[in-house]
């Protein structure tokens, strides 16, 4: 997407800068970077929260750039920051984004609280599963046993994620769903 500026403030002491993702823009993937400046005139800044759709989505903390890869749904996605100073004082920025892939029956996104390499598993009533590979821990290593329709949309390796597995509108299978986590990084000495 091309870079482009969005400043809303809900006060003057704190001004958030969104340069991407372009207020108005549609993408064809189910993820979009949120990169961002935060300045505050007044008290220093305590926190700065991402928000899709009035949903939390990250917590950054207390930060002044920010970049932050986030899951979107299919149709409009209203992006907000938000920033809080010391004071309690908030400032706010929000960008439109669509998104024009097909809708999904499921979503499973995941993050976690250190870096490090850590892998996403969906395992449907059958046993088939979605992962980074044609087998995963424990699973056959066999590409026909994957879930039909379905895609590890984003592989976060050295990050807190997000890693998203998505099963396509009109594929999910009725029963219940297993989702593992594999300590991928650590996977010689998992504790």
């Amino acid at each position: 997407m091309p870079a482009a500026s969005n400043v809303v403030s809900t006060n003057s002491s704190i001004v958030i800068t969104i340069t991407s993702p372009v207020d108005g823009s549609a993408t064809a993937v189910r993820f979009v970077d949120v990169i961002g400046t935060v300045q505050s005139s007044g008290s220093p800044i305590q926190s700065v929260k991402i928000y899709v759709n009035s949903v939390l989505v990250q917590s950054l903390g207390a930060v002044t750039t920010f970049n932050a890869t986030i899951i979107i749904s299919a149709g409009a996605n209203i992006i907000r920051v938000v920033a809080t100073d010391m004071d309690g004082e908030q400032g706010s920025a929000s960008v439109t984004v669509t998104g024009t892939f097909a809708e999904a029956d499921i979503r499973v996104t995941q993050t976690w609280d250190a870096n490090g390499d850590l892998d996403t598993w969906l395992v449907d009533p059958l046993g088939r599963h979605r992962g980074w590979t044609g087998g995963g821990p424990g699973l056959p290593n066999n590409i026909a046993q994957q879930i039909p329709n379905s895609m590890l949309d984003i592989d976060d390796i050295p990050g807190v994620g997000p890693e998203n597995v998505t099963v396509n509108r009109g594929f999910a299978t009725n029963g219940n769903y297993e989702v593992w986590m594999n300590n991928y990084a650590n996977r010689n000495n998992p504790n």
